[in-house]
């Protein structure tokens, strides 16, 4: 694995030095080095989910990684904090907007990114301080894919069904209406897939007949 370093703070990881050197291009005083350690976190010192849980705010930090999320979402954000044609100055008074209305983890966190002038990968270090939270509470979201709407008796079971299968608490049931899947359901959380769709059925089954 790579690391690129600016000032000792890592603020990229990857398996190719190639990519990370495109990746800091335009970021100064940047340095690549190849380590034996398995970093699992992208934007090195600010993933902490670890004071979170400490402190007990974990669930409050969550939804406010999940909020400022959604904003780059709906939004062209990433694009703008990323673009060599929008000054710095105006990109800090758009993250500092975030900042209003945060708690004071959010805010560290936020300003930490803007003291290391990280703001165009603001988007990618909240993925994965998301992913890191989830691991650190074993609470993970649950995408399942229906091909009709869920009653709320449905929804129980499938939640008791992800407990029970995965071995997690839930975080968020995430439903997705497709209606080509005929029937069943397709559950995904954190990469691993469970599929009972009718459509899934029929592929199986015309592949046996092959």
């Amino acid at each position: 694995m790579f690391i690129a370093k600016q000032n000792d703070l890592i603020v990229l990881t990857g398996d190719s030095r190639e990519a990370l050197e495109k990746a800091t291009l335009l970021m100064p005083n940047i340095t690549i080095e190849h380590t034996n350690i398995e970093y699992v976190n992208v934007g090195g010192k600010y993933v902490t989910p670890e004071v979170a849980i400490e402190k007990d705010q974990l669930a409050a930090l969550q939804e406010e990684t999940d909020a400022v999320l959604s904003v780059f979402q709906q939004t062209r954000l990433a694009k703008v904090l990323s673009s060599i044609a929008v000054s710095r100055d105006e990109k800090v008074k758009l993250v500092r907007l975030f900042q209003e209305s945060s708690s004071v983890y959010m805010n560290n966190f936020l300003e930490v990114i803007l003291q290391n002038e990280r703001e165009a990968f603001l988007e990618v270090i909240l993925k994965e301080v998301k992913a890191q939270m989830a691991i650190a509470s074993n609470q993970h979201d649950a995408v399942v894919t229906t091909a009709v709407a869920l009653t709320p008796n449905q929804k129980e079971r499938i939640l008791a069904l992800i407990s029970k299968k995965f071995g997690i608490t839930v975080g968020k049931l995430i439903e997705n209406i497709d209606e080509a899947i005929l029937g069943g359901f397709i559950i995904n959380v954190n990469n691993t897939v469970i599929d009972t769709s009718i459509q899934h059925q029929l592929q199986e089954l015309k592949m046996n007949l092959k």
